[in-house]
């Protein structure tokens, strides 16, 4: 057990399950063993890291994306990539609106930055340079999803809409508009699936602490919401959290999700035989 000395905002584990990175508030990346729990590298930053993720080629996950934030008025945020071989800063680029999610898309040819003022902006990934920029959400755009070859891309938003986007041209291919700020989103892995296709998403959110006068999921809308992808239609929800549900995630063979809320609970369900 290591003990990170701030809040960790997110992690991410290479395929293998060999490394797990981590983003804390205390400015600082980790990069752990996931067997022994050593850290192996301990990268400081300028500002609280709000995200980091590693690329993914499969056979070669040697490089991270970080997003921070300033510390102080006179810093900058910053998206910086990564490599953990030579421990090389390969480039950084700075932005002003706060960055939620920093993601790689498109065989590791692209990366997504998610903001707090509502664009997605688009980075390639080999130089860095902006290569375009968009009004993805009128809110905060909170949470970035993709389907398994991160062809396709789900992002939810404070706005109460989630939106299915190519991961090519980001032209829209579908909305989801629901009753409250969405905090998470994720694409089925069954979602084209060849032998039991579930064309399903998850969304979740739920309205913040301070604007509900009742901790009951129902006033508060915290429920899991499961949508058809292509109809948009809602086809039910889940209850179990009795605050804003902060992150979702189907499991790897789609048989259920598993979720983490306000209240301190991790949640898995899996899903009855009626399903499927």
């Amino acid at each position: 057990l290591y003990e990170c000395s701030g809040a960790v905002y997110n992690s991410d584990v290479t395929y293998d399950s060999k490394r797990i990175v981590c983003s804390s508030a205390a400015n600082k990346v980790y990069l752990f063993d996931v067997y022994t729990g050593e850290p192996l590298k301990i990268i400081e930053e300028n500002g609280p890291v709000r995200f980091v993720e590693f690329n993914k080629d499969p056979l070669n996950q040697d490089k991270i994306v970080v997003a921070h934030d300033r510390l102080k008025s006179d810093h900058k945020r910053s998206i910086k990539l990564y490599d953990l071989k030579s421990d090389n800063l390969i480039w950084k680029q700075d932005h002003e609106s706060r960055c939620i999610q920093v993601r790689w898309c498109f065989f590791d040819k692209l990366i997504l930055s998610a903001h707090e003022n509502g664009e997605i902006v688009v980075w390639n990934a080999e130089d860095g340079h902006l290569i375009r920029k968009f009004q993805a959400h009128s809110k905060e755009v909170t949470n970035l999803s993709f389907d398994k070859d991160r062809m396709l891309m789900l992002s939810s938003s404070l706005d109460g809409t989630a939106k299915l986007r190519d991961g090519v041209n980001f032209e829209i291919i579908n909305e989801y508009k629901t009753d409250r700020p969405l905090n998470t989103c994720d694409i089925s892995p069954l979602f084209k699936n060849e032998n039991n296709p579930k064309n399903h998403i998850i969304l979740a959110g739920g309205q913040a602490a301070e604007h509900v006068t009742t901790t009951a999921s129902g006033e508060g809308k915290f429920q899991t919401l499961l949508y058809d992808i292509i109809h948009s239609n809602e086809l039910g929800s889940i209850k179990g959290h009795f605050g804003p549900v902060h992150s979702i995630k189907f499991l790897p063979h789609g048989d259920g999700f598993v979720s983490g809320g306000e209240d301190g609970f991790a949640r898995i369900y899996h899903f009855d035989n009626d399903y499927f």
